[in-house]
């Protein structure tokens, strides 16, 4: 085994996607963050009705699984319950915050 071959870490690819994932949810909860306090109380309602969600996800594996599902769940979630003409960016900001969130409380409970 040479030297370069010995110091590279082993590295898991699920985990390196899983930390790529969770890093999208962290940037979009911190623009979420930025929002002003009337978009976010505007959206409130939507945000915990996909916490809520959510919470049926009891590992980081099972949230990214559910994140990656084809189909739209979580927007399926979010939509009627946010004001109208809302833009599908923010949406997306919305739902990848949520994510972040759960990601948060699972690692605080675990």
């Amino acid at each position: 085994m040479d030297i370069e071959t010995s110091r590279r870490p082993i590295v898991n690819e699920d985990s390196r996607y899983h930390r790529a994932v969770q890093a999208v949810w962290e940037r979009s909860y911190l623009q979420w963050e930025q929002w002003s306090l009337a978009k976010r109380e505007a959206v409130q309602p939507a945000l915990v009705a996909l916490a809520s969600w959510l919470t049926n996800s009891n590992s980081e594996t099972d949230l990214v699984t559910r994140y990656m599902d084809v189909g739209d769940a979580p927007g399926d979630v979010l939509r009627p319950l946010l004001p109208p003409a809302f833009p599908e960016e923010d949406l997306l900001i919305l739902e990848e915050a949520a994510f972040c969130m759960r990601l948060f409380a699972l690692r605080r409970r675990g």
